[in-house]
């Protein structure tokens, strides 16, 4: 509890300007919990802001694929549609402004498409004296619509994490997490440099494992975007559905300055499935603990 005072607290020292894009953290095992234990996820997200009466929804698919012994590939990709309602984009953060953006632009307060897929690896490493540790990398790809900004656009994040767990107990465990964020503008001129700020993020999360393949997680995530501060509240439950796929349903809240914040909050729905081909036992390590998947050790 003191770390996560301590994040919130710097969170709140940080400046605030401007705004801050929508990124989604390294997804780590919540889509399956061995690594030799390939998955398909599906997501369904809503986000809104009752500030702003911005909305969007969302329907993403994660893939992860085993890559050697001690990691995972993945890919994902969303369908997104954002309504800016009767405050565009341009309007409520002018500094986003491109050369090239028209006085109205994007013309249209609701905008559908293609999200920025994002291409990424989780693995293993071994620090001398200091046990296992994991690392996580994202990499966008600058595919979609600047029009979808700040849900999206035809930019390049770049995000690493490294990522260290501990049992508290049988039934708890705490993890920490975090790294810098690296996001290059979308090679369009619609939007400036201003729209894509670098940064670093710091997370904790701590998991309870309440019964057989069900798991509750609360976890808070700071970052701070050259001088323009985030903070996010996560809440998860995984509950099983037959004998090795699951569902699960997380909230999450963005807090600080409001002008920062893309959306307030986002309400999420998971489907899991797990391929079910048999994987030796040297090659299903659970990537944070010893329990057969569908734990949640992920952000």
């Amino acid at each position: 509890m003191a770390l996560l005072a301590t994040l919130l607290l710097l969170a709140q020292a940080a400046g605030v300007r401007a705004q801050i894009p929508y990124l989604d953290p390294i997804p780590w095992v919540k889509t399956t919990a061995k690594i030799g234990q390939e998955a398909v996820l599906f997501n369904l997200d809503r986000f809104w802001d009752t500030r702003t009466d911005w909305t969007a929804n969302r329907l993403g698919v994660t893939g992860l694929l085993r890559a050697g012994r001690s990691g995972m590939f993945y890919f994902r990709v969303w369908y997104v549609a954002f309504d800016s309602g009767d405050l565009p984009v341009l309007e409520r953060w002018p500094d986003v402004r491109g050369t090239d953006a028209e006085p109205d632009w994007p013309g249209e307060a609701r905008s559908v498409g293609l999200g920025r897929p994002q291409l990424g690896a989780v693995g293993q490493f071994s620090i001398y004296g200091l046990g296992k540790w994991w690392y996580g990398l994202g990499v966008g790809l600058p595919i979609g619509r600047d029009q979808l900004y700040p849900m999206s656009a035809a930019s390049i994040p770049v995000q690493l994490d490294v990522r260290k767990s501990f049992d508290l107990s049988a039934a708890v465990q705490l993890a920490l997490y975090g790294g810098p964020i690296w996001h290059f503008p979308s090679s369009r001129d619609k939007l400036s440099e201003e729209a894509f700020p670098n940064g670093f993020h710091g997370a904790a999360d701590l998991q309870w494992v309440l019964g057989e393949r069900r798991t509750l997680t609360g976890g808070v995530d700071v970052a701070d975007f050259q001088g323009r501060a985030a903070v996010r509240l996560r809440l998860r439950y995984w509950l099983p559905i037959g004998s090795d796929d699951a569902f699960g349903v997380e909230a999450a809240w963005e807090l600080g300055n409001t002008e920062n914040r893309s959306t307030e909050a986002v309400v999420s729905i998971f489907w899991r499935f797990n391929r079910r081909a048999a994987v030796a036992e040297d090659q299903s390590e659970p990537l944070t603990a010893p329990k057969p998947p569908p734990t949640d050790r992920g952000s």
